[in-house]
């Protein structure tokens, strides 16, 4: 059994990783490149097209990163329930939580995808919900477990 309380920062951190996918990344990358082409086709010079493109796109995912950080840090001082201790118990058939509030129970089966980063395992239940497992309270045996099962996802 582990027992967690996320702190603010890994809460950003974690959440941070679940909104910036490849997917935002390369959406971005196809922005600026239709800007810099427009720019270019409209007879500028290619090196004054990329740097009109480049420096707005850059100013704007500066910008997005820090009111999503901004965001964060209001979300988790608003929901009291982000700041509970959180035990859960890990194993093959799933993961079992229980906190001051109640109690859930999340099978693997259940799990859509998961992602192991350097700081937690996050698993997603749906394309827009997913739970974040800091690794810094896993034994290994619960961490083998998680990797088993979203091995096959």
């Amino acid at each position: 059994m582990a027992q967690f309380q996320l702190a603010q920062e890994e809460f950003i951190r974690g959440s941070l990783t679940t909104a910036f996918r490849p997917r935002t990344v390369v959406l971005f990358l196809i922005a600026t490149l239709l800007i810099g082409s427009s720019l270019f086709l409209r007879s500028n010079a290619l090196w004054e097209s990329l740097f009109l493109s480049l420096v707005p796109m850059a100013v704007i995912i500066v910008t997005v990163y820090f009111a999503t950080r901004w965001r964060l840090k209001k979300v988790f001082h608003e929901q009291q329930s982000l700041r509970e201790v959180i035990d859960v118990s890990i194993d093959d058939q799933q993961l079992s939580y229980s906190w001051a509030r109640g109690t859930y129970i999340l099978p693997w089966s259940n799990v859509q995808r998961g992602k192991e980063t350097r700081n937690f395992f996050i698993l997603w239940e749906s394309s827009a919900f997913a739970r974040m497992l800091p690794k810094r309270v896993l034994s290994a045996e619960e961490t083998a477990t998680i990797r088993k099962n979203i091995v096959s996802k």
